[in-house]
């Protein structure tokens, strides 16, 4: 079962949370647990020695009003979602950090409330003569610091570095956004904003995995979860 008052309590400390009352419809269940280059989870997929779940992405979106500052709601989303365990990837010269490369998300990235995670991508440095740039070629982007115990059945994770200076920010919501008063909020996908942090359990048949944040511009805190059973 997921460790739920642990979960609430890491996530609580954060200065994005949504309502109590969001937060307890996403832990309800049991568990069992590119920019530069293209970098897409297709390749990732490729990648041999993968671990694979699929099952629901279930988040819980909060829009605040940019004029009053007020909540207009919070949203629930449902969609089929993937999750994607491997070796930690590398550019040749640096290796990322984490026990493990996570890519989850939303099948259907354009499809409103969907979430990406990426803990870091592999992007490649163009060898342009008209860009000046003394290091063309691959080079390693890492987004989350994960921590896990030694089994790796228990993992959570931080946020760190957007890279969003880099124009390579996978980690991205589709949230609800307000174009202009009297308009209904409609989908936008918006980087998720430093800080996040997500807890996840594994049993190596199933996996669920919870992250909570907001967006860059603060005008949608989240909380999104993912329950899915290995395939691969």
């Amino acid at each position: 079962m997921v460790p739920t008052t642990n979960t609430s309590e890491s996530i609580r400390s954060t200065n994005t949370c949504v309502s109590r009352r969001a937060f307890l419809r996403a832990s309800t269940a049991l568990v069992a647990l590119g920019v530069l280059g293209g970098v897409s989870s297709d390749s990732a997929v490729a990648q041999s020695g993968n671990q694979v779940f699929v099952g629901t992405q279930v988040t819980d979106i909060d829009t605040i009003d940019p004029l009053s500052g007020q909540s207009l709601g919070i949203q629930s989303f449902q969609q089929p979602a993937t999750f994607i365990a491997s070796a930690p990837v590398s550019d040749g010269v640096s290796v990322e950090t984490n026990p493990f490369n996570l890519v989850a998300g939303a099948d259907d990235k354009g499809a409103p409330g969907a979430v990406d995670v990426w803990s870091a991508a592999v992007a490649e440095v163009p060898s342009d003569p008209s860009i000046p740039n003394p290091n063309p070629g691959p080079l390693l982007l890492q987004y989350w610091n994960i921590q896990g115990n030694q089994q790796l059945t228990e993992f959570s994770g931080t946020l760190v570095n957007s890279h969003r200076d880099k124009a390579v920010a996978p980690n991205l919501i589709n949230a609800p956004t307000v174009i202009a008063p009297g308009i209904p909020p409609l989908p936008f996908p918006k980087a998720i904003a430093e800080g996040a942090v997500l807890q996840g359990i594994t049993d190596g048949t199933a996996v669920t995995m919870f992250v909570q944040g907001t967006t860059v511009d603060g005008a949608n805190p989240f909380i999104s979860r993912i329950d899915a059973t290995r395939v691969q």
